[in-house]
């Protein structure tokens, strides 16, 4: 059975271990912009304290007018975000972004991208016991493994895979370095938060699944598929 989950962001933050982290821009409404920024801060306010990042336009092919783009920089900044480029930009919006004092940077092509994750890959970080609440995990350029529960109130972050031998009930992100190959597994799956790659999906009571399931990015989405474990 499969749950597919439709992500209608605002922007799509990718690469959030790196120096430099791709902030794909969907649109210029800054209350939308708004929006998705407080529910990350909300939820997962270590992702975005002190990122430098750059725009990446390939998303918003659109014109946008130079107060629009200065309205997002300071938006940016005011969640402690700390824009210095842009990529994929159009001719027309190139001259805006470097009228207020962005770079163009050069961007890299996905497959090379992905090539390059797979080779950087270290041994897979494994934590034993309970993640608690409060907690905050991170796995550096590998995979994370969980032998035991992530509590509600805990977050974990890998580059690559998360396995969660126990029950989801925390926050979870995977290919926290834009890796959108990186997959989310667990035999017990009640989470607060799940991300891969930049896509998030948040769960409140209702939308509890509590079943073994792996996510993965299918289309551009997060899909949810549950699975049966062997008896």
């Amino acid at each position: 059975m499969k749950n597919v989950q439709s992500c209608h962001q605002a922007f799509r933050l990718k690469g959030t271990f790196h120096p430099i982290a791709h902030f794909c821009v969907r649109t210029f409404n800054i209350e939308a912009l708004k929006a998705q920024l407080e529910f990350i801060q909300d939820q997962a306010p270590q992702l975005l304290k002190g990122i430098w990042v750059t725009l990446d336009l390939t998303q918003h092919p659109e014109s946008f007018e130079n107060i629009q783009a200065q309205g997002l920089i300071e938006l940016l900044k005011s969640y402690e975000l700390k824009p210095v480029g842009f990529s994929n930009a159009s001719a027309e919006q190139s001259n805006i972004l470097q009228a207020i004092g962005l770079s163009p940077i050069k961007n890299h092509t996905q497959s090379s991208s992905v090539q390059n994750h797979s080779n950087s890959r270290h041994p897979a970080k494994i934590i034993t016991g309970p993640v608690r609440s409060g907690q905050h995990i991170q796995a550096l350029k590998s995979d994370l493994i969980v032998l035991g529960h992530i509590n509600p109130g805990a977050q974990v972050i890998a580059e690559g895979h998360v396995h969660v031998y126990g029950q989801l009930r925390g926050k979870v992100i995977a290919g926290a370095d834009g890796n959108t190959e990186s997959k989310i597994f667990a035999q017990s799956f009640n989470p607060e938060l799940i991300s891969i790659a930049g896509l998030y999906q948040h769960f409140d009571e209702a939308m509890k699944i509590d079943s073994p399931c792996i996510v993965s990015i299918e289309s551009d989405e997060l899909v949810i598929q549950r699975f049966q474990t062997s008896k």
